[in-house]
Order: C-alpha cells, then structure tokens, then sequence
C-alpha cells in the first residue's frame, strides 16, 4: 500500500519543485510553497502511519548498517534550518566526544526519529533554541546512547 499512496504525493512534491523553476508572481510562489509543504508533510505522515501498522503487526525490520551519527543529524537539523529561522529560532546540537562516529543502527529510522522530534520542537517555539544533544549511558553490561531534545524559549 505504501507504494500505491507515497507515488503521488511524490509526484505532487516533484511538480511543485518543477513549477519553482518558472516564473511567478510572489502570490502564486507563496501557494506553491504551500502545496509543496503540506505534500511533504503528507508523506512524512503516511509514512509515520504505515510504521505505526508495521510496529503494530510486529512486521518493522530494522537494517543496521554502519551510520555516521553526527552526518545523520546534522542533516536532519538541515531540513528545518530555514524554518526555524524564520522563527528566530535557533538550531543546535551536541554529540559527546565519547560517543562514536560510526554506529551500527537502521539510519534512516535514526533520521526519521530526529526530524520526528526537531519538526515538533520547532512546530511548538516560537523564540530560543532546540538542541539536540547525544550522550552515551554506560551500564554494568551495555553501553547505549541517549538523544535529547530541549526546548529553550516558548
């Protein structure tokens, strides 16, 4: 089913890049944006809902393979860089240096938490900072990493 809802939203998405290469007047460059936003968000929630139904069935597979950590947030924080500066809000982040470059973990589920959580934050500030900061927890007979999200402003 995924394939069947996520190929025209696609396809909006795409066009409406296209329709950026053309030229517009600021008003329809503004409803352009708009159809491209809400596409977008449409395919980050169909794909939130069809994991939800593979988590349910307990038909999620992860893949771990070796993932930049750092690359892998850094690119996230870039989707929502210009968003959040139009807010006047800033984006930041901070890996401790203990923590490894190179994890063995399913990147794009990483990705897809970090954007889940840093859209959120910068959805519900208005002003201030979100950081994004990674620790690693070290226990009697396992090593895991922490990410967490703070909000400063409102």
């Amino acid at each position: 089913m995924s394939h069947e809802v996520r190929t025209p939203l696609n396809g909006i998405v795409g066009f409406t890049s296209l329709l950026f290469d053309t030229q517009l007047t600021p008003e329809q460059r503004e409803y352009v944006q708009t159809i491209r936003t809400s596409g977008e968000a449409l395919i980050q929630l169909t794909g939130d809902i069809l994991d939800f139904s593979r988590i349910e069935s307990g038909h999620l597979q992860l893949d771990a393979t070796p993932c930049d950590l750092r690359a892998n947030i850094e690119d996230a924080l870039d989707i929502f860089a210009s968003r959040a500066a139009e807010k006047g809000v800033q984006l930041l982040h901070w890996v401790d240096h203990d923590v490894p470059s190179q994890l063995m973990v399913d990147g794009g589920r990483l990705r897809q938490v970090v954007i889940n959580l840093v859209g959120n934050a910068v959805k519900f500030t208005s002003t201030g900072e979100i950081e994004v900061t990674v620790r690693k927890l070290t226990g009697k007979s396992v090593s895991l990493l922490r990410l967490t999200m703070a909000r400063k402003g409102s």
